[in-house]
């Protein structure tokens, strides 16, 4: 991470305030359809699973693996979509970067 000094911070510009809004408004769509996925995906194993107690009644233990991964994937759609990277909201002139520091 590079280090600024309050010269250079102060020669930055701030964002646009609409790129903070579509910016979580991005995240919030990555959330929602990783929840919806999950669910479907749990949906749809607890169908299997219900014809597989039909069929084969010894089978059943065998077929939650998909219902765990669904949960599974729901969590990390959380924890991966949810957390984005840290970063500063500001664009700086390039006259006012010292050299070296790359931003």
């Amino acid at each position: 991470m590079a280090v600024y000094g309050a010269s250079t911070l102060l020669a930055m510009q701030p964002c646009d305030p609409s790129s903070a809004f579509f910016g979580f408004m991005g995240v919030t769509s990555a959330i929602v359809f990783a929840n919806m996925g999950a669910a479907y995906g749990t949906a749809k194993s607890g169908v299997g699973i219900l014809s597989m107690g039909v069929m084969r009644p010894d089978m059943v233990m065998r077929s939650i693996i998909p219902v765990v991964m669904a949960g599974v994937l729901g969590i990390y759609g959380l924890i991966i979509d949810g957390c984005p990277p840290l970063k500063k909201c500001r664009r700086s002139t390039t006259a006012a970067l010292p050299s070296g520091v790359v931003n």
